[in-house]
């Protein structure tokens, strides 16, 4: 009896995007009303010199739930190189296996490694720079968090879609400004394009909870989806997008041919699930900002 009410519990209270998460989030803010005050401040200094060219980007992600970069942003092959020596390095590594069932997704295998994660790492580097910060400043409407910035290698494997290569939507806050950029080339389906639809592409019922936590096969989503409103978005080493992965339904690495890719995730400070800061924002941030990441830090 105790065991099945456990797993009813689990089921319901425990499921992404219960009612209890957005509970918690709220209760977070009630408690830490100095932190949210000084974020939302913050936020229009940060903002204060956003052009009309900021302005259509991020009316773009709330308006369709993505946008693709007409002009990459700085750093982008700087990035890139990176990324792709790093993709050597770990090719030439004689324990390589690309389809080694140790990987947590069996898909996928992070490159990254703990040394990264500092002030002079390039991936912090092209996150913290003012044009990342303000965008997503604006969207979130509070001065954000680098809650995580990743790089995943996405192999072939001959198992049917599974986890995050099934169409969902992630459950870490109701919005979270994620940048994307493609390490290799991405040109057709065999490269495992992220594919995304637009915010209002679901049928309404289908965004809510408990709808919005599941995952579901391309069959499936078909019935609650205007396909017509699903992009694959395409392109060369370099091409850089925004996705609220919160907000739109998604999917990737359904690779035929490898596909390096790299993630970086801005966050409110309370969000659905707790998070951390990962680092540090560059040097020259508001001073403010730094005090307010460094106690989330420690």
């Amino acid at each position: 009896m105790l065991l099945q009410a456990s797993k009813l519990f689990n089921r319901v209270v425990l499921r992404a995007r219960s009612p209890y998460y957005y509970g918690r989030k709220y209760a977070e803010i009630a408690t830490t009303p100095w932190d949210f005050m000084t974020r939302r401040r913050l936020a229009a200094n940060i903002t204060k010199d956003a052009t009309q060219s900021d302005q259509a980007i991020v009316d773009n992600v709330r308006r369709y739930g993505f946008h693709v970069f007409q002009q990459r942003p700085e750093m982008t092959a700087e990035l890139v190189a990176f990324c792709r020596n790093r993709l050597s390095e770990f090719q030439s590594d004689p324990k390589y296996r690309s389809g080694n069932k140790a990987n947590q997704k069996l898909f996928w295998v992070s490159l990254l490694r703990p040394s990264d994660f500092n002030n002079d790492s390039i991936l912090l580097r092209f996150a913290s720079q003012p044009l990342l910060y303000r965008l997503a400043s604006m969207y979130l409407g509070q001065a954000p968090q680098l809650s995580s910035y990743e790089l995943f290698y996405s192999f072939s494997t001959p198992d049917d879609p599974l986890h995050s290569q099934l169409w969902h939507r992630d459950a870490l806050d109701r919005r979270i400004f994620k940048v994307f950029v493609y390490c290799t080339d991405v040109i057709d389906e065999d490269d495992g394009p992220f594919h995304v639809a637009e915010v209002d592409a679901v049928r309404p019922l289908y965004r809510h909870f408990p709808y919005s936590s599941r995952n579901y096969t391309d069959k499936q989503f078909s019935h609650i989806a205007d396909m017509g409103k699903v992009r694959a978005l395409i392109g060369k080493a370099g091409t850089t997008f925004i996705c609220d992965t919160c907000q739109c339904f998604h999917y990737g690495s359904r690779c035929i041919r490898p596909r390096l890719a790299c993630f970086i995730s801005y966050s409110c400070y309370a969000g659905l699930y707790p998070t951390r800061p990962v680092a540090m924002p560059a040097e020259g941030a508001l001073e403010e900002l730094r005090v307010l990441l460094s106690h989330r830090l420690h």
